[in-house]
């Protein structure tokens, strides 16, 4: 006996919501794997098939350039999928549309959009306009070299202090994963005390 089985989302509602009520902004907060990307790419699709919005009004914004990359193809994985299910004239225009102006649709990272706002105005922002971002591995090599430039000036400049830190057993490699940290999370205020 061949039994189909049909599942239920428990969160289905609100999912629906999230492709269909365009009056609303939703933030979407949920576990990996758990179909905020498809949720989001379907939003996107019907704000197109519409005709509410073109792919250049789109903006869409992840973490990681990675789900960037994800968000992208997907979406025009699905434009193209959708363009061939729909019968509809106008729908069918504002898909094909899409296809065609696919690449006027912001999707990026947070940082990307950003650094695109900041390049629209940068004398205003008081930056160089031709300033650049930093990205993973450049941002390392900038901390990695912060820190050594630090500690050759400590043990010049202030060898009196870097000779007390040895004397109190405190490790340079255990301040190194200390400063690490601070530079992972700028907001978090570091609480210290002078020592005379």
């Amino acid at each position: 006996m061949n039994r189909k089985h049909s599942f239920i989302l428990q969160d289905e509602s609100a999912r629906k919501q999230i492709i269909e009520d365009f009056e609303h902004n939703f933030l979407v907060e949920a576990s990996a794997g758990s179909g905020k990307t498809s949720c989001l790419v379907k939003r996107m699709i019907a704000l197109v098939k519409s005709g509410r919005y073109t792919v250049e009004q789109i903006i869409a914004i992840t973490f990681t350039r990675k789900a960037a990359f994800e968000l992208k193809e997907r979406f025009q994985q699905e434009i193209e999928s959708e363009l061939e299910k729909v019968n509809k004239p106008e729908e069918k225009n504002h898909l094909f549309q899409a296809i065609e102006n696919i690449e006027q649709c912001y999707i990026g990272t947070i940082h990307s959009f950003c650094a695109r706002i900041l390049r629209e105005r940068p004398i205003e922002a008081g930056l160089d306009p031709f300033f650049g971002e930093l990205d993973e591995v450049d941002n390392l090599l900038f901390m990695e070299q912060a820190w050594e430039e630090y500690m050759a000036n400590l043990r010049v400049q202030d060898s009196y202090r870097f000779h007390n830190l040895t004397m109190l057993g405190i490790q340079i490699k255990d301040l190194k994963d200390s400063y690490k940290k601070a530079c992972q999370y700028p907001e978090v205020k570091l609480v210290h005390e002078e020592l005379d």
